[in-house]
């Protein structure tokens, strides 16, 4: 048990050192929405959906002798709507987004080590409250660590997404979903996600070997195998589905299209690795 333990923890430092290589950057919007900066007021903007200008406020406080802050404060119109004590952050990134039926939704991040925080989601404005309406770090949660998300693009009532995170099956990549807002929720309008980046050991790719015999189906979901991967087999990655908290990734394998089960686990030995050229660490 002790052997294994040691294993994990040195996994955990890789998946670390890389994703602070890759993703420390803060995350930039690129969508259509409106950026506030912490520590200034802003009264040119309509943040709890009513149809008029509020004074917001986002406020870093408490900052520590590594320069870390430890607690982040939200108020409207003078009053405390989302609070942060006791926690850890280096930088505030926000902007609010403002969707066709008039709904606005403050983006919140903010990263601290390896672009882990106490938050990253998108908020909307209840009852005097912010209150999470998409949270990106509970986005594929159980198949890798060090969730990042992003708005990329604002169209009507949807949003796409870009989620980066260093996963168990490919390392270190990220992935595109589509949002819309029905109904007073945010709704994939697709169970399937295109891969955007995958770091590879040979750099940006989607080819990957495998690394021991892997299982394969003919759809995402299936429980009957449809036949082995054998270990050696070049592949190329095609996209992903999640399907009731269930990720899936569909690869090309000799011409023909598979899908495969994500892993659930860190691999510890190379055998439970499912490609070769997997990269956790920049």
């Amino acid at each position: 048990m002790r052997k294994r333990n040691n294993f994990i923890s040195v996994f955990t430092m890789f998946l670390a050192i890389g994703f602070a290589i890759i993703f420390s950057r803060p995350v930039k919007a690129t969508a259509n929405g409106v950026q506030l900066k912490a520590n200034r007021t802003y009264t040119a903007y309509d943040v709890t959906g009513d149809g008029t200008k509020d004074k917001i406020r986002i406020r870093a406080a408490n900052q520590t002798d590594d320069e870390a802050y430890s607690s982040l404060t939200v108020s409207v119109n003078g009053k405390t709507a989302y609070r942060l004590k006791n926690t850890r952050f280096y930088n505030v990134i926000a902007n609010i987004y403002t969707l066709k039926n008039g709904q606005p939704f403050l983006y919140l991040y903010a990263p601290a080590e390896n672009g882990d925080g106490p938050v990253c989601a998108l908020l909307k404005y209840t009852n005097g409250k912010f209150r999470k309406a998409l949270d990106f770090t509970e986005i594929m949660a159980g198949y890798g660590n060090h969730h990042i998300g992003e708005v990329t693009n604002l169209n009507g009532n949807k949003i796409v997404i870009t989620e980066s995170i260093v996963s168990y099956s490919l390392g270190i990549n990220a992935i595109n979903f589509t949002y819309e807002y029905v109904n007073g929720k945010f709704v994939p309008t697709s169970r399937y996600g295109s891969y955007k980046e995958i770091y590879s050991a040979d750099g940006s790719s989607r080819h990957f070997t495998v690394s021991s015999d892997l299982p394969a189906y003919t759809r995402p979901g299936a429980t009957a195998v449809n036949t082995t991967l054998k270990t050696g087999s070049l592949t190329k990655i095609i996209k992903c589905a999640l399907i009731n908290g269930k990720m899936y990734i569909q690869l090309e394998c000799d011409g023909e299209i598979y899908w495969i089960k994500a892993l659930e686990n860190p691999p510890i030995a190379d055998n439970e690795r499912q490609f070769m050229e997997v990269r956790y660490a920049g």
